[in-house]
């Protein structure tokens, strides 16, 4: 881990500061990338569970835009103790106040079930309260106007194309955290409502800071569909090896598109994501949902407030933070 061996430079040099997780590949590897070319000064933390990837990542950036302001940092958001780690390691730091949040990383099991490390269903583990936990840890160390980006899925949302397939099923926390107690889902109907809960969290989110009278913003973003990305964890089943297959085409692309379903490529939302961040126009805006560069709805479901209410308070218990 280089956590903090160039921090206090780009602190006295009034860099601000922005952590990726799942930062060394796929959409956070070129938001990063996008970050990195902007101009503004941004001290870049790569917050990935592979340290020797992370370190590839970091080196390729380093050569790829002339661009040194940039950490490494292990994060598993499998693991709460890792992200308490993590957090904790931050503080120690020396990085001044974080600007910005980007819960990026994420997965998706196909077939099988696995679990994280504190004995949680593995996509609503990582997709989901990995992030709930990071985030609520590191608002103390927000600055004032910080901004915190939640990549969620359009494939959350029935009643659009992509959502139909394997609709998304909200059924409260305590099932959803569970394999055993949640079997009837498929691992895709696990992801898409792994999604779910992240725009539930982002809008649950959002009403607290507002309660609050909190200036940090948090929106959601949905990158599209994105074949080129290592989402996808294990055994694929035969579905999906065909989907992906025909993602990668041209022609079936602009199919997708004509339903309104955005084909993207690692580099294009990789770049609109780190717009949510980067442009000036989006200050003070909170609690919207983006699909690429443009402000979309979301389904029914996420604006749910009983759902919203039950994932939070169960999140809560589940980290340990109802306690503290």
């Amino acid at each position: 881990m280089d956590a903090g061996s160039l921090s206090d430079n780009y602190v006295s040099m009034a860099f601000k500061t922005v952590i990726i997780t799942g930062a060394n590949t796929g959409l956070g590897f070129h938001c990063a990338k996008s970050i990195a070319n902007s101009g503004q000064n941004w001290h870049i933390i790569l917050a990935c569970r592979n340290l020797d990837k992370a370190k590839e990542a970091k080196q390729q950036l380093i050569k790829e835009c002339d661009y040194r302001a940039l950490s490494i940092m292990k994060l598993d958001l499998g693991s709460l103790q890792s992200v308490r780690d993590f957090v904790e390691a931050f503080k120690l730091g020396s990085f001044g106040e974080l600007d910005g949040l980007i819960c990026n990383a994420g997965l998706q099991f196909s077939v099988g079930n696995y679990k994280t490390l504190d004995g949680y269903e593995i996509t609503f583990g990582v997709n989901h309260l990995g992030h709930f936990l990071l985030t609520n840890l590191l608002l103390a160390q927000m600055s004032e106007n910080a901004r915190i980006i939640v990549v969620g899925s359009g494939t959350h949302d029935p009643d659009k194309f992509e959502g139909k397939i394997e609709p998304a099923k909200y059924l409260g926390a305590k099932r959803l955290s569970h394999a055993e107690l949640s079997s009837e889902l498929t691992g895709m109907q696990r992801y898409t409502t792994s999604k779910l809960c992240n725009l539930l969290f982002t809008y649950e989110l959002n009403r607290r800071l507002r309660n609050s009278i909190s200036s940090i913003t948090v929106n959601a973003y949905d990158p599209g569909g994105v074949p080129q990305t290592n989402l996808l964890r294990g055994e694929i089943s035969g579905f999906l090896k065909i989907m992906r297959a025909l993602m990668k085409s041209g022609i079936v692309r602009a199919i997708f598109n004509a339903f309104g379903i955005q084909i993207s490529t690692p580099q294009k939302s990789g770049n609109a994501m780190a717009k949510l961040l980067l442009e000036k126009e989006l200050d003070g805006i909170s609690g919207k949902f983006f699909q690429l560069t443009k402000e979309v709805s979301s389904s029914k479901d996420s604006r749910n407030l009983e759902f919203a209410q039950d994932l939070w308070s169960a999140s809560m218990k589940m980290v340990q933070l109802d306690k503290q």
